[in-house]
């Protein structure tokens, strides 16, 4: 298996904290984490089966006493690149969002399916599946802001 490593590179204020860039996936020997570096969890959620980044159980504090120490409760995220050529350019191991849903009707697609699973596992309840179905259909993934002007 593999897990993410980000890095710090630069902060670009003291309100943002450091900005994390993606290091690369190097191999792990536990078999709790699939190929994003996502943790494979007790109960599943549709955010880890339509993932939109690499989610972190930890954080980098931005300042004060434990400013760049690992802060373990509050989480991240290292978003996926946009396309395959975002991802590319930033020497990022893992597959883009276009690479993975091909469009915003594929991603919407594969939170239908996710939160369909969950459901039928009985971790989800259908109107909460329903909202996140919603939200995935209002979102801006993979809508291009300049066509749909």
């Amino acid at each position: 298996m593999s897990t993410t490593h980000a890095a710090e590179t630069e902060t670009p204020s003291r309100h943002l904290g450091p900005i994390l860039r993606l290091e690369g996936v190097r191999k792990s020997f536990g078999d709790n984490l699939v190929l994003d570096g996502n943790e494979l969890g007790m109960v599943p959620v549709v955010l880890r089966e339509a993932p939109l980044g690499t989610y972190l159980g930890w954080n980098v504090t931005a300042e004060g006493f434990h400013a760049g120490k690992i802060c373990n409760y509050a989480g991240g995220m290292i978003p996926f690149a946009k396309t395959k050529a975002e991802r590319e350019a930033n020497h990022d191991p893992r597959p883009s969002l276009e690479e993975r849903y091909g469009s915003h009707e594929g991603y919407v697609a594969k939170v239908k399916e996710a939160a369909a699973k969950i459901v039928g596992q009985g971790f989800l309840l259908q109107r909460d599946a329903d909202r996140l179905v919603s939200e995935a259909e209002k979102s801006n993934v993979l809508i291009d802001r300049a066509a749909s002007r």
